[in-house]
This record gives structure tokens, sequence and C-alpha cells, in this order.
């Protein structure tokens, strides 16, 4: 019997480039991916693997809102920056993954807070490729809100 681990998902990133495209003002510009810096409802396997450590129920009902998520500029060449507004002040992780999930960044905010603007430095990514940022805002172990952006690195 074939006890090797299944090689990991590919991300399908959607049609045409499935980005949204930005300005560095973050102006949207461009075609739009619908299904980009919205609530993801459901998570499969490998995505639920990426936030283990933060212990919280990632398919379990999302207790609040946010707006305004959106990396910026997309597609970018040194660096974009992921933004999001809360009613409430929360905590975040982000984690930004290859087409096969493999991580290129991870960052945690134990701080509460209403709103975020992470600058990503972009230097260490392959160019010409596209990468998911993964987003989970939480107040201890409840989940507030959780989704997913793609962007391309030029």
């Amino acid at each position: 019997m074939n006890k090797n681990p299944p090689l990991p998902e590919t991300i399908d990133f959607g049609p045409d480039e499935g980005i949204s495209y930005r300005t560095d003002q973050n102006v949207a510009t461009g075609p739009q991916d619908p299904s980009d810096w919205t609530l993801d409802r459901t998570w499969n396997e490998p995505e639920q693997s990426l936030f283990a450590s933060l212990g919280l129920n990632l398919n379990g009902a999302a207790q609040g809102t946010a707006s305004d998520i959106s990396a910026y500029p997309n597609p970018a060449t040194t660096a974009t920056s992921f933004r999001y507004d809360t009613p409430d002040a929360v905590k975040c992780q982000i984690i930004v993954v290859g087409d096969t999930y493999q991580s290129y960044y991870l960052q945690t905010f134990s701080t509460p807070a209403r709103n975020l603007v992470l600058p990503l430095d972009l230097n260490a990514f392959p160019k010409g490729k596209r990468y998911r940022i993964y987003y989970v805002l939480y107040n201890g172990t409840t989940l507030y809100y959780k989704g997913h952006g793609d962007i391309k690195v030029n």
C-alpha cells in the first residue's frame, strides 16, 4: 500500500490573470477578480493547514465584517501593500503562498486594530508569477473574517 503523502493541490487563480488590478493609489483599474478580497466561506485542507497554529475553526461562521480589503499596486514589481478596515479591533494573520501553497511570507499582528496597511517587500519573490494572500481576522478563538486575494509580481 502506498503511504506517500498526496501532492499539494494547485491553486486556481481564476479566469484571465485572476487578479484585481490596482494603482499605486489603490484605485481599481483594469480587470477585477470578483473572488478576491471577499469573505471565503469554506477553505480546503491545504488552506486550513496554513493557519493551524491559530487554533480556530476556519470553516465556522465569520463573526464580523471587513471592507476595503485589497493589495496595491497589483500587479507589482518590488512591493505591494495589503490593507483592510473593520468596525471592531481584531488580530490578523496573513500568509502569502505560491501556486502549490508554498509559503513565501507570514506575518501575525497580535495587537488588535480596526485597520491595517502592511507593506510587503516582493524582491525575494520569483518574478512573472501569481501569488495568493490569505488573511484571517480573529478575536481570541473567534473567527472574525477570512479570505484571499491574488497578486502578480512582474
